[in-house]
């Protein structure tokens, strides 16, 4: 193919993607992490398949309410990266416990802006990251228990070797008596 002919192509597969909002939902919906398109507000805008899977909801039940009430909450999570998002107009990244679901998820908020430079909806990508927690905290309970038994070895290790040093002592004095 010549040159204008992968422009022409080009151009065509543009025009085709820029039209073809399903196509962007496929794209979307083969994500395995939840993203979700909020508005500055956090109205939820769009959920892909693994969001709505996620939350046992439909795209009809999700649109239009808030992130939050779809938790069952009155007020925004404590800390919500994409209020700062908007607030700051720069993505965010951190983790999130949210004890209604009992999950914990790798969360981003990245904001979208538009040419004057306003924040014109955000893009949260979450990922579930429960069972690594889960690991770290056994992980954490299992080396504070490893201290605590160091600390018990430490104990008895320097009672042994007070006892030792005293029996020693006891027999020199011992040898000392028997000799005299």
């Amino acid at each position: 193919m010549t040159a204008d002919g992968d422009e022409k192509l080009y151009d065509g597969a543009a025009a085709t993607w820029r039209q073809d909002a399903g196509m962007l939902r496929s794209v979307l919906d083969v994500i395995p992490d939840i993203i979700a398109v909020q508005s500055p507000q956090l109205e939820i805008l769009f959920y892909n398949k693994a969001g709505l899977d996620f939350l046992q909801a439909s795209s009809e039940g999700t649109i239009g309410r808030s992130c939050y009430s779809l938790l069952g909450r009155k007020t925004p999570c404590e800390d919500c990266l994409s209020i700062k998002a908007v607030g700051t107009g720069n993505a965010q990244e951190g983790e999130k416990y949210i004890p209604e679901l009992d999950v914990w998820f790798e969360v981003r908020a990245i904001p979208v802006k538009d040419d004057a430079g306003n924040v014109r909806c955000v893009v949260e990508q979450l990922r579930d990251c429960t069972a690594r927690k889960r690991n770290e905290e056994r992980l954490a309970r299992v080396l504070e228990e490893l201290e605590a038994k160091n600390a018990e070895l430490a104990e008895a290790s320097a009672t042994a070797r007070m006892l030792a040093l005293r029996a020693e002592e006891s027999s020199r004095a011992k040898s000392a008596f028997w000799r005299t």
